[in-house]
């Protein structure tokens, strides 16, 4: 966090220094960018406040796309609000339905044990059979009206949990997509990110490993200058296409951003983990990418890959950054190959006899 970042305490600090930020940088004042600069300067989202500080010490401007590109990645896979506020109505219409469904079979409970009532007083001072056949006639008469008044009821109750349950498809279905990468059709950073901290908790409360792949397409840039960017799109959807088919179901397969991709192995050590890397980068540098706009073949793509494993202890962050360095280090040697990231108290005795 900034020294600016720190100055300030309270939301309406908050909201006045990004309203400041955005007007000095020239930062079009939309709900979606002051989203954005409101917790920068709160500090709730460290990465998004050290993406927002490369970019301020490099002094790069603020386009209307890097905006957006910041945005969707930080911020914009929350739910519709719309969606939300329709969701919530009915599932208060249904509620209050079911209430009054409950309350009527309640209502004809207690009319047919007032009948009874009734009945057993007219047996007890009845003198002949005529009053008898009359209140037999009057005890048969209520449960025949209960039953009907059942059935409504039955049919009510399976249509309002029909209602419900149509809802939780639509909610499902709208969260898969706010959770989904519109482009490559994987993961996106926002369910990497909660993925991520799940798999971490996970495996330090069962003792199991876990490790992280982050995965880069070699060259990219260049290929995407050359053959523009329908093929470049291409390209990233082959590319993730088969990270998936790699994985097991119970991994997660995500697009970081950019050309980068991720892929969290649960119970999967750091060696295995490097194994899967390599079959995944074999698998991606032997098939040929051809343009389907021209049927041309555009040779192979090639990747590289850092893997890392959770240390019990250590942030999410300090994980995601020690597979990034394994990343780079891959790239460094010539790209298309898998390096391992090194923990920390690997490499602490290397150091140390390094100063001796």
């Amino acid at each position: 966090m900034s020294d600016a970042q720190k100055s300030r305490s309270n939301p309406n600090e908050y909201a006045k220094a990004a309203l400041q930020m955005m007007e000095k940088k020239g930062i079009p004042p939309k709900p979606n960018n002051f989203a954005v600069w409101y917790r920068y300067f709160s500090g709730a989202y460290p990465e998004l406040s050290r993406t927002l500080d490369v970019i301020l010490e490099a002094g790069l401007p603020f386009t209307e796309e890097r905006n957006a590109e910041i945005y969707d990645r930080f911020l914009g896979v929350t739910l519709d609000e719309d969606f939300l506020n329709d969701a919530t109505l009915r599932v208060e219409t249904e509620l209050k339905k079911l209430m009054t469904y409950l309350e009527e079979a309640g209502d004809d409970a207690q009319a047919y044990g007032d009948t009874l009532s009734v009945v057993s007083g007219e047996l007890a001072s009845g003198d002949g059979r005529q009053d008898i056949r009359a209140v037999l006639e009057q005890v048969i008469a209520a449960p025949r009206h209960m039953e009907d008044r059942n059935q409504v009821l039955e049919a009510r109750l399976k249509e309002s949990a029909h209602e419900i349950e149509s809802l939780k498809e639509d909610v499902e279905s709208l969260r898969h997509e706010a959770m989904t990468d519109a482009l490559t059709g994987v993961a996106n950073r926002k369910l990497f990110d909660e993925e991520i901290r799940i798999g971490a908790a996970e495996a330090l409360d069962r003792k199991m490993p876990l490790t992280l792949l982050m995965i880069d397409i070699d060259h990219f840039k260049s290929f995407n200058d050359t053959h523009g960017h329908q093929v470049g799109d291409q390209v990233l959807r082959f590319v993730a296409r088969i990270l998936k088919s790699c994985v097991r179901g119970e991994d997660l397969t995500a697009r970081y951003g950019g050309e980068e991709f991720s892929i969290v192995l649960r119970d999967t050590n750091l060696v295995n983990g490097a194994k899967v890397g390599e079959h995944v980068r074999n698998q991606v540098s032997k098939k040929a990418v051809v343009n389907r706009a021209t049927g041309k073949s555009l040779g192979t793509i090639t990747i590289s890959v850092g893997a890392a494993e959770f240390i019990p202890g250590e942030s999410v962050e300090n994980l995601i950054e020690r597979a990034d360095e394994a990343l780079y280090a891959a790239k460094n040697k010539g790209r298309n190959r898998v390096e391992m990231g090194v923990a920390e108290a690997d490499a602490q005795p290397e150091a140390q006899q390094a100063h001796t």
